[in-house]
């Protein structure tokens, strides 16, 4: 831990977590060391996850009330 921010090395697995007014967030995962360089993560946290996220949501949202719209349309 330093600060706002830790490191937590997993079996198999090591996570970056940051400090927010809410409590402890991981803000990076599927992290692996590299020799004298910045860790490689495979997910990231920040503006380009949320807005994936979001868009997701939305996209399942808009299909669930499409369908739904459809299956009323046919009875």
């Amino acid at each position: 831990m330093f600060g706002q921010q830790a490191r937590a090395v997993l079996e198999g697995d090591t996570v970056f977590l940051s400090a927010f007014p809410d409590g402890w967030k991981i803000t990076a995962a599927g992290c692996e060391p590299r020799p004298e360089m910045p860790y490689r993560c495979d997910v990231k946290g920040g503006l380009t996850v949320r807005v994936l996220f979001t868009l997701c949501v939305v996209v399942v949202v808009g299909g669930l009330a499409y369908f739904t719209t459809i299956g009323l349309l046919q009875r």
